[in-house]
């Protein structure tokens, strides 16, 4: 690519990459490209946010804000009635977005594959795709919609992503599965590179985490299963190549970036069957009413049963959890409980003037539960809403947030206060990877610890451009070679978001539940 057409600014996302991986990886010769980039570049260890999952990590990477002012917490979205959620999508991000701000400024974007960016929404440029890109459903998965076609017309279908819950004993048709997604994402990036000349090109390769969820262990070990999980980390970095080939480093800046990191685990600890066990939770199964009804149709009007089968599949009408009122407390989205606070919650039972006290009381017996089998800790310290989150919507963060000790990783009714994993063998760790090489950037260097929060203002900074007022993060200085273009004009103001284009409808909530259960993201 001439470099008259080539991006100012790259970012290429390796969801839940880590250094200690990359580490392994890079001394057994697997990923030469990319051991090269960060030999050349300045690198650091970056700290993403809490709760550590991809929907949460990677807004705030495009935002630059935390979790309260972005209001994007997991890959669910709680609703003031307790396990009653909904999936979430781009039309809840409440700050802007990089591209939203370049488009402000008269700049230009192309963003593939970011996992929140699912539907996609107007900006100046191209989006594609996102981890809830359902390319079946009516809804476009591209803005423009065009782009989708010139894609599908290039390298035939946008492959959706690949579930690995459920595969043990499948390994090798995983790891093939993942390979074949990396090779379709590489070929949609040249498409695009190579078609719509953009200020900023973004792009998000998912697969990684989705190996390292099976196979980071063995991995890091050098394992029974490392060869095979190799073969991945081996075409990935080639396909790194070819993208890296598309661009002049002496006029681009690269910025390669995770939302993450991994560790090793091998328990997980059902958090509603402690609360339930420990006497400060209680729930039950619960049919809706209109499928209440149906049911009784079907004594009445037998010759319709068959009919009234299919509407109760529909998924509004399946049985549902219900918390009960005599309930403390209770967890429905990832690493997290909630005290059930009158007035609040619908089931609320706890006075808001005993609130703290009970939370209090709830987070001590966390911290003295230990494993049934080892006698070990499970919890490693829990995090009050205010002590961590700011912002305008700090207030739909959960109460508590908790992080588990090297070994165990969170889970929700799975109906055992503990179970032993062999299948699974890794879970996000707060501290992914950034390493950035291109004319504004130190060589040869190893930087101390960053901000997930810092990508957007370092980004804006490189586009001299002004964060939009809010933006928490600060410029990566200790990164940069020196200062940067000037930024022009005030900052931009959040935008108005009038409407929720976003919004699923019943088959595409559904459809989108399923991805995220066979991701190991929902229950």
């Amino acid at each position: 690519m001439k470099s008259g057409t080539a991006p100012r600014v790259m970012i290429i996302g390796l969801d839940g990459a880590d250094w200690p991986l990359l580490r392994v990886l890079f001394a057994d010769g697997a990923m030469p490209t990319l051991k090269s980039f960060v030999e050349g570049s300045t690198s650091a260890p970056m700290e993403s946010v809490l709760p550590t999952n991809s929907m949460s990590a990677w807004t705030s990477l495009m935002t630059g804000v935390n979790p309260g002012k972005h209001s994007v917490f997991d890959f669910v979205r709680r609703t003031r009635t307790p396990f009653r959620t909904f999936v979430t999508n781009s039309s809840v991000i409440r700050f802007p977005t990089i591209w939203e701000t370049l488009s402000s400024n008269g700049l230009s974007s192309c963003v593939i594959d970011m996992p929140p960016l699912y539907p996609p929404f107007r900006i100046n440029g191209v989006m594609l795709g996102g981890i809830g890109a359902v390319t079946k459903a009516r809804r476009a998965y591209s803005w423009p919609v065009e782009a989708a076609e010139e894609v599908e017309r290039a390298v035939g279908e946008f492959l959706p992503d690949v579930p690995w819950v459920g595969k043990a004993g499948r390994q090798v048709e995983l790891v093939t599965d993942l390979i074949s997604l990396v090779e379709n994402r590489q070929r949609v990036a040249e498409v695009l590179l190579d078609g719509r000349p953009v200020d900023l090109f973004c792009m998000v390769f998912v697969a990684p985490d989705r190996i390292q969820h099976v196979f980071y262990q063995d991995l890091t070990e050098q394992g029974p299963q490392y060869p095979l999980a190799r073969r991945f980390y081996t075409a990935l970095d080639e396909a790194l190549a070819r993208l890296l080939e598309r661009v002049d480093l002496t006029t681009t800046d690269v910025l390669i970036v995770s939302d993450h990191g991994f560790r090793r685990f091998s328990t997980t600890f059902d958090v509603n069957q402690f609360l339930v066990e420990a006497g400060l939770m209680r729930w039950r199964w619960e049919n809706p009413p209109v499928a209440k009804g149906l049911r009784l149709a079907k004594r009445v009007f037998k010759p319709l049963s068959g009919q009234i089968d299919k509407v109760l599949e529909r998924p509004r009408l399946r049985p549902r959890r219900q918390l009960l009122p005599e309930s403390v407390a209770y967890s429905d989205i990832a690493d997290s409980v909630n005290v059930n606070l009158a007035g609040r919650e619908t089931t609320g039972r706890v006075p808001q003037a005993r609130f703290d006290e009970v939370r209090d009381m709830v987070a001590a017996r966390l911290l003295e539960f230990r494993d049934p089998e080892t006698g070990d800790p499970v919890i490693r310290r829990l995090i009050k809403r205010e002590d961590y989150f700011g912002g305008q919507y700090a207030g739909e963060a959960p109460d508590l947030v908790l992080e588990c000790h090297d070994g165990y990783a969170y889970n929700r009714f799975l109906g055992k206060l503990t179970f032993r994993w062999t299948y699974c063998q890794g879970v996000h760790s707060l501290h992914g990877i950034i390493a950035a090489l291109g004319p504004h950037f130190r060589r040869n260097t190893e930087a101390p610890l960053v901000s997930i929060l810092q990508v957007a203002p370092t980004v804006f900074s490189l586009l001299g451009v002004a964060p939009p007022e809010g933006t928490d993060g600060r410029v990566a200085e200790e990164l940069l070679v020196g200062p940067t273009a000037p930024t022009s004009g005030p900052p931009t103001p959040p935008p108005e978001r009038r409407e929720e284009p976003g919004t699923y409808s019943e088959e595409e909530e559904e459809l989108v539940r399923k991805r995220l259960q066979g991701l190991g993201y929902i229950d």
